[in-house]
């Protein structure tokens, strides 16, 4: 979408780059949000904002436009996939931790692997305005469903009362100043910037310099996160094994 309206290189860098940039500087705020309103609450200002906002960016008519757009629905992306993951992960304990990959593996199975073919399929018939017309419905449909299946702001109280912990900020002090989790998160940022790089620049690559279509090119995103997403599903043994 970017390429048809001429964006540049750095415009392109731009508008992959603000999505993951406001997850990160959201996640906090918004975790904090459910641990007071509940799941169900901020599922349901997500999915409205994602609507609003997706709707915005089809109506795009400039790489600026574009940018503004999609800084507006970076929000509401980690409202909806933290929301299930906090949930998830409270019934985690009876569920087993060998699976506590999947539910990140759903959620990339819809982002890398089922979103891209989908996507190189319709837009042999669809132009870009129209397929941001149904990611913003896709959002909105997902309302009735979050609110049936997630827990609300009662839930969330009696975690919190029950937990006797400390207050978020303290509890966030004293993960980052744990050298075996910053590590981790160190390499988290590295690899997922490496990943965001190869996402963002793999198809520009392939249709401009090799003159792709497409849909010719978009297995090469594909193949990415079928990967991704299959050492999340398989590898969870192998975590407990290893350490």
């Amino acid at each position: 979408f970017a390429l048809s309206l001429d964006a540049s290189t750095f415009e392109i860098g731009m508008v992959t780059g603000v999505l993951p940039l406001g997850i990160g500087i959201m996640s906090i705020p918004i975790g904090m949000a459910i641990d007071r309103f509940g799941a169900k609450r901020v599922f349901a200002f997500g999915s409205v904002l994602g609507g609003i906002a997706f709707f915005l960016v089809s109506r795009a008519a400039s790489p600026g436009w574009l940018i503004a757009a999609t800084v507006l629905a970076s929000p509401a992306v980690p409202m909806h996939f933290l929301s299930i993951q906090s949930d998830f992960f409270h019934y985690l304990n009876t569920a087993g931790k060998r699976k506590a990959g999947w539910i990140r593996a759903t959620q990339m199975g819809g982002s890398v692997a089922l979103g891209p073919l989908l996507a190189a399929v319709l837009i042999g018939f669809l132009d870009y305005s129209t397929l941001y017309v149904l990611v913003a419905l896709s959002f909105a449909l997902m309302l009735p469903l979050g609110v049936k299946v997630l827990t609300g702001r009662r839930d969330a109280l009696a975690r919190r009362s029950s937990s006797h912990g400390k207050p978020v900020l303290e509890q966030l002090k004293a993960l980052l100043g744990h050298r075996e989790i910053a590590e981790t998160s160190l390499i988290a940022f590295a690899t997922f910037g490496a990943s965001s790089f190869y996402g963002a620049f793999i198809l520009i690559i392939a249709i401009e310099r090799f003159h792709l279509s497409e849909a010719a090119a978009a297995p090469l995103i594909l193949g990415q996160g079928v990967s991704y997403i299959a050492a999340l599903l398989f590898l969870g043994g192998a975590l407990e094994t290893l350490g």
